[in-house]
């Protein structure tokens, strides 16, 4: 299942991204990829969805030639009659992954595949690495689970990319490479730290504009330097180090607010 834009002679290296949903136009890593390939006009991208959902809301402006899904164990058009049948298919679906996701990076003629989605990592690595021998970059966005299962998969995938020369781990922050150290899933060495980057020019406010209601509605003044944060209230979003940083600054400056 999946959406090909027509075809077209291109000499351009083909960039596979592997996500959870195909919904590029979302927040969190949907809209990050999205924005890499925007800014990286001189590749070809596809996307492969682990997810069953399938939408149109991908953008062909973005480069983006293809979306394909491809999951691992998802079979909701599938009726079965009882769960333990249910889960017994679930496993034969997995176990078949690498096998269908290595035959569809080929079809899709990749060149690199950049994965951003951890779960099944060691799956999509054998895929990927050992069934379509295609170099990969996995860029992890998030700290790595407490599950010692999850784990296993993780130093599967890490070894995998690791001793084949074949390819490079990301992470987004320093935490994510702590946090893998200490539970010994790999070295540090072993993991490049590229932070997300930021177009500043987004949160200049146009000192013209008539807008701003949220200043009239809490009483901040128009020449304020206002602070916010919009997000999930999890552990790994860092707020506790917002508020000690809001607090810091506080002493310093008189006109911020939080």
């Amino acid at each position: 299942m999946g959406r090909t834009t027509p075809e077209r002679a291109s000499t351009k290296p083909m960039i596979i991204h592997i996500v959870r949903n195909m919904s590029l136009s979302e927040g969190g890593i949907p809209r990050f990829v999205r924005n890499l390939i925007s800014f990286l006009d001189f590749y070809e991208y596809g996307v492969v969805c682990t997810s069953s959902q399938m939408s149109d809301s991908w953008d062909i402006k973005t480069n983006i030639r293809m979306v394909h899904i491809c999951s691992p164990t998802v079979i909701e058009e599938i009726s079965l009659p009882s769960y333990r049948l249910r889960k017994w298919v679930m496993s034969v679906l997995q176990i078949t992954f690498p096998i269908r996701l290595s035959k569809l990076l080929k079809k899709m003629k990749a060149n690199l595949v950049h994965c951003h989605y951890n779960r099944w990592i060691d799956l999509q690595a054998i895929a990927i690495i050992r069934k379509a021998n295609l170099p990969m970059v996995w860029t992890i966005h998030v700290l790595p689970p407490d599950n010692e299962k999850e784990l296993v998969r993780w130093r599967t995938a890490i070894d995998l990319i690791v001793h084949s020369g074949r390819g490079r781990i990301v992470a987004v922050s320093k935490a994510i490479v702590n946090r893998l150290a200490e539970l010994g899933v790999c070295k540090a060495e072993d993991v490049t730290v590229i932070y997300n980057g930021v177009n500043l020019k987004q949160f200049f406010r146009n000192t013209h504009s008539k807008t701003g209601f949220l200043r009239l509605r809490f009483g901040l003044p128009q020449d304020a330097i206002v602070f916010g944060s919009v997000g999930f209230l999890r552990f790994e979003k860092g707020y506790d180090i917002f508020i000690k940083a809001a607090a810091l600054l506080s002493q310093r400056v008189n006109n911020v607010f939080f």
